[in-house]
């Protein structure tokens, strides 16, 4: 029984419900606490752990691991010590405490190896090389990176081969090793074509389960609701029928028994009161339940329509690039090949993009993109955005000012979803402006946020369409000032990554003048 409602407990924890999850953690603790269960109990105790670690009850979840700890210690099972020492590393590397977690996964570390678990390893090896990327030594995270990136290979684990490739891009980006940064980029890439179909199919079905099982217990409610009246109505007539028989015998006793009545009607009025006011209010969260899935079934239309056609067609050109490359590359001029060359490129940096615009959203929609706040300069996410996008700007011929309120501002947000929404946003810019114009990016201080602001001086947008820019449902797709393509996920991508890292989006824009993108983020306090 405690195996099940343990089993109950990581269902619940998956979709999100974190409270129905810690109810059948805790009936599983009791079992086990009642059995003597030890090794159940550190089963338990993780799980608990890792839910409080989530809502941001992080102390009682240190308090758990510790007593997870001493009894794994005392049991000499060695796989969940491991695993509780790397969820303690993971709390504090949350919390910016980087020595501490080192500590604690080279702890977890030492045990997986000792038991030569390859596969938990790796993990604990991107975890270590993440770290030591935190703290700015690249050297160190590199040699962990790498033995990870090796046994991912060995094992063909491709969702941590993923990580890992991303992790190794940054630390040679930071070491200046811009060439070997690139093929990382590109491993990663590969890896994420090839599970991509399999994952958004995934996806979906989770987000069918959940709603149906949303509406399973709207359904249910709506029933004990009205069973609930049912009851009332039968002991109400139970107790007329019992009153009036004692009534007809006992005529003195009848004052009193009518006084009791009426007191009794008022109780019962009043529950049912409560009862329909009740209803009318699951009435109005069935109402929204149907408006969030008509909602959630139109995102899901869109999407299929950005992988049957916004991906397709780049797919489709490239697939004719290559025929004509093979079928007449001996007879062209060199400038004809360059320009194909060009073009192919084009083409693929846009499905690119396209791509990992699409793999993030799809995280964000079934809850697993994590949110991972931290400390950074403001100013650093500018910079290195307008490093990558230099060959753009030098190809459009286009300037680029930055222009900030104060060089060491510090932001706290969560760093990579701020960077994907200063590219798209810059990316934009760049598209929709014509050649020899200016760009500005920059950010002021105001109160506690950061406001950050992407503007250009290019065609700007009409006032009827802003409503629908930052919405999936209703996506506004132009072409740029070079027939640049785009799918509107972008947008839509930036405005939930601003939500959830608690600031707000919005744009100025004038026809024909240009467009100003500005978004909010926390200041460290």
């Amino acid at each position: 029984m405690a195996y099940a409602y343990n089993n109950m407990g990581n269902i619940y924890d998956n979709m999100g419900d974190y409270q129905a999850a810690l109810r059948n953690y805790q009936k599983a603790l009791e079992i086990y606490s009642s059995e003597n269960n030890k090794i159940g109990l550190v089963r338990a105790y993780i799980n608990i752990s890792i839910v409080y670690n989530k809502t941001g009850r992080s102390s009682e979840a240190e308090n758990l691991l510790n007593k997870a700890i001493i009894i794994g210690k005392e049991t000499g099972e060695e796989r969940l010590l491991a695993v509780a020492y790397g969820n303690i590393g993971l709390m504090f590397d949350n919390s910016g405490n980087y020595h501490k977690a080192l500590e604690y996964y080279k702890l977890s570390l030492d045990i997986k190896e000792k038991m030569g678990d390859r596969h938990s390893i790796m993990i604990s090896e991107i975890n270590i090389a993440t770290t030591y990327l935190k703290m700015g030594q690249v050297e160190p995270a590199l040699n962990h990176v790498t033995h990870a990136i090796t046994i991912g290979r060995e094992l063909d684990a491709k969702r941590e081969l993923i990580d890992a490739y991303s992790v190794q891009a940054l630390l040679l980006e930071k070491k200046g090793d811009f060439r070997n940064a690139y093929i990382a980029l590109t491993n990663k890439t590969t890896l994420n074509d090839s599970i991509f179909g399999k994952e958004q199919i995934k996806n979906l079905a989770e987000v069918d389960k959940k709603n149906e099982i949303n509406q399973l217990e709207s359904e249910n409610q709506i029933l004990r609701q009205q069973s609930i009246i049912d009851q009332l109505k039968l002991e109400n007539n139970r107790f007329i029928r019992y009153y009036l028989l004692i009534g007809l015998s006992f005529a003195i006793v009848l004052i009193g028994l009518l006084i009791y009545q009426s007191g009794e009607r008022r109780k019962n009025s009043r529950r049912l009161d409560e009862v329909n006011k009740q209803l009318l209010k699951t009435n109005k969260q069935l109402k929204r339940s149907e408006s969030d899935l008509a909602e959630s079934n139109r995102a899901k239309d869109k999407f299929f329509s950005i992988i049957s056609h916004d991906l397709r067609n780049p797919l489709a050109s490239m697939v004719s690039f290559v025929r004509i490359m093979k079928r007449d590359y001996a007879t062209l001029e060199q400038h004809e090949r360059d320009a194909l060359i060009d073009e192919f490129e084009k083409i693929v940096n846009r499905t690119g993009t396209l791509l990992e615009n699409l793999l993030m959203w799809s995280r964000s929609q079934t809850g697993r993109l994590n949110i991972s706040p931290e400390k950074f300069i403001a100013r650093s996410i500018l910079d290195e955005n307008t490093e990558l996008n230099e060959t753009l700007l030098r190809a459009k011929e286009i300037g680029l000012v930055i222009d900030t309120d104060k060089d060491h501002a510090e932001v706290f947000a969560d760093k990579n979803m701020i960077n994907t929404v200063v590219r798209n946003l810059l990316s934009n810019a760049i598209k929709f402006t014509s050649p020899g114009g200016i760009i500005e990016v920059g950010y002021k201080v105001n109160n506690n946020d950061c406001v950050y602001f992407v503007k250009d001086n290019g065609v700007g947008i009409d006032p009827d369409k802003t409503d629908t820019l930052f919405s999936l449902g209703e996506v506004y797709v132009r072409t740029g000032t070079a027939n640049e393509k785009g799918s509107g996920l972008g947008l839509v991508l930036c405005k939930e990554f601003v939500e959830k890292n608690n600031g707000k989006i919005w744009l100025e824009s004038k026809p024909g003048e240009g467009t100003t993108f500005y978004f909010s983020v926390p200041l460290v306090s």
